[in-house]
C-alpha cells in the first residue's frame, strides 16, 4: 500500500457544544467590540489547526496565520477568511493568551476602503475584503541603539507604556516589574503572523 499524505490542516468545527467552538464565540466577541467593520461586512471567517509549522531559523514557530479567500474559491468556498491555529501549541494556551492569538488573527481581516474611506463592494454587491499587514515591525537591536525613531515606533511605545502602568498597577503591591528570568535560556520564541 502507498503511503498515505499527510494532512496539515483539520477544520474546527463551529457547532454547538464542540471543544473548540469557543474560538468562533471569541471571535465574534472580539469584532463586535474591537472590529465592527468586519461584523458590518458579514465577513465569513473559518478556523482550522495547522499541524505542520516548524520554528524557523531564529527558533519563532507560528502560532497562528490569517489568509483572505481569494475571488474565484468566494464563488465555491462559504468564507471570506480562514484563520489556521497552530495545533501544537495553541490548544495549552490560556483563555487570556487564545484571546489575544484570535485578536491578533482577526486584526489581518480588514475591509477594503475607497479612496474617500467608504469600505469596497465587488459587482456583486460583496464587501471586499483584504488582509492588513502589522501596525510596525522593528528589531529590538534598533530600538535599543535609535528609539522610537519611526512615527509607528511611537505610537506603539505609547501603548506600551500605558499598558505596563496598567500592569504594575496590578502588581502584587510591591510597585516594581519583575524581570523575565527565561531570557537566553534557549525557549522557542512564538510568533504570530
Amino acid at each position: 500500500m502507498a503511503k498515505k499524505k499527510k494532512v496539515s490542516f483539520e477544520l474546527i468545527p463551529d457547532e454547538e457544544g464542540g471543544k473548540w467552538a469557543k474560538v468562533y464565540r471569541l471571535a465574534e466577541a472580539i469584532i463586535s467590540e474591537h472590529l465592527p467593520q468586519l461584523a458590518d461586512a458579514d465577513a465569513r471567517i473559518a478556523f482550522f489547526w495547522c499541524w505542520s509549522w516548524n520554528s524557523d531559523p531564529d527558533g519563532r514557530v507560528h502560532l497562528g496565520k490569517a489568509w483572505k479567500v481569494p475571488d474565484l474559491y468566494r464563488e465555491v468556498c462559504p468564507y471570506d477568511f480562514l484563520i489556521a491555529l497552530n495545533g501544537d501549541i495553541v490548544p495549552k494556551f490560556d483563555d487570556a493568551k487564545l484571546e489575544a492569538l484570535i485578536h491578533h488573527e482577526l486584526c489581518h481581516c480588514d475591509v477594503a476602503e475607497d479612496k474617500d474611506g467608504e469600505p469596497k463592494e465587488d459587482e456583486c454587491g460583496r464587501a471586499v475584503f483584504r488582509i492588513r499587514k502589522h501596525d510596525t515591525e522593528e528589531f529590538r537591536e534598533v530600538i535599543k541603539a535609535h528609539g522610537l525613531w519611526k512615527t509607528d515606533l511611537a505610537a506603539l511605545g505609547q501603548v506600551v507604556a500605558k499598558q505596563m502602568k496598567l500592569e504594575l498597577g496590578r502588581a502584587s503591591g510591591t510597585g516594581s516589574a519583575t524581570k523575565d528570568k527565561t531570557k537566553g535560556k534557549g525557549k522557542k520564541k512564538a510568533a504570530a503572523s
